[in-house]
């Protein structure tokens, strides 16, 4: 496991753990497959699936690339197979990425090679309603690799923004250091208090009643820790976290002649290098730890 905090039903980082084995319970995996269910849509899935409790999580791009992530029940027959979806406005650009998962928080970035600036979102397990966002501009900054979270710190990889290290314990809302529950207890109001107002119009003015979205909420920040490698490194693929070190592949891109060919360790509590090994082909895969 990539967390301490990690519980066997958490899924901390890309596949899992850092073999990459996408096994987290450490028990042998089914002998034989058989078709449970089937979700069809006319989406097109482009990351790996990740349990959280009873669901599936999934990310998807719809039409025109835009981005759609569901939360799929896991039973065989529900009242609705898709129990919340995160789509437009809430999502302003595609997620092509795995979520990470531990506890009731969710955690995936947007963003992809032909998009400048990205958004890590930390939402909830439950319910899908939002917990923070941490954007992230820059040209070529997107977060297409699965985040990371050990020592209860998240971890990922931004395309030409390098790694970035995030407390979300520590949140700024409206210009004020609150914890994670303060900042929970307030956007539990002011959706509650949005949904009223809703719920009023309806009687007064029902033909112009808009139901509220997730976008209206105000958007706590987590604390950016530290920041390795901006603008010299380009990090696409997940990074895995080993104690205090977190193991980083870096690419080159050829057209635009930025980033760097090399496998790195920083260490997790400051970004600081520890090592760095030059590579002749990039990396896209990223690191896994056996």
């Amino acid at each position: 496991m990539t967390s301490s905090l990690a519980s066997a039903a958490d899924w901390p980082t890309n596949r899992g753990n850092v073999a990459r084995t996408g096994c987290v319970d450490g028990q042998p995996g089914p002998t034989s497959g058989k078709v449970l269910w089937v979700h069809k849509s006319s989406d097109h899935y482009i990351a790996g699936p990740v349990a959280g409790g009873d669901s599936v999580l999934v990310s998807a791009l719809a039409a025109f690339n835009t981005s759609t992530f569901q939360a799929l029940s896991t039973e065989a027959a529900p009242k609705q197979r898709v129990r919340w979806a995160k789509s437009v406005p809430y999502l302003k650009l595609p997620t092509v990425c795995a979520p990470a998962v531990v506890g009731n928080v969710v955690v995936f970035g947007d963003g992809m090679h032909q998009t400048d600036g990205a958004t890590l979102h930390g939402v909830r397990l439950d319910s899908g309603l939002p917990l923070w966002q941490l954007p992230v501009p820059g040209e070529l900054v997107h977060l297409e690799g699965s985040p990371s979270i050990a020592n209860g710190k998240v971890l990922i990889g931004g395309g030409n923004a390098g790694v970035l290290c995030v407390d979300p314990a520590r949140l700024e809302l409206e210009g004020k250091e609150v914890d994670a529950a303060s900042a929970q207890a307030a956007l539990d109001k002011k959706w509650k208090d949005l949904l009223a107002k809703y719920e009023q119009e309806k009687k007064t003015d029902p033909d112009f009643a808009i139901a509220p979205n997730e976008d209206s909420l105000p958007k706590p920040k987590p604390k950016l820790v530290w920041q390795a490698g901006a603008g010299k490194w380009h990090v696409d693929a997940a990074v895995a976290a080993v104690g205090d070190r977190v193991l980083v592949a870096t690419a080159f891109l050829d057209a635009e002649k930025i980033g760097e060919r090399a496998i790195c360790s920083v260490k997790l509590s400051d970004g600081s290098v520890q090592w760095k090994t030059p590579l002749t082909f990039n990396p896209w895969a990223g690191p896994t730890v056996a």
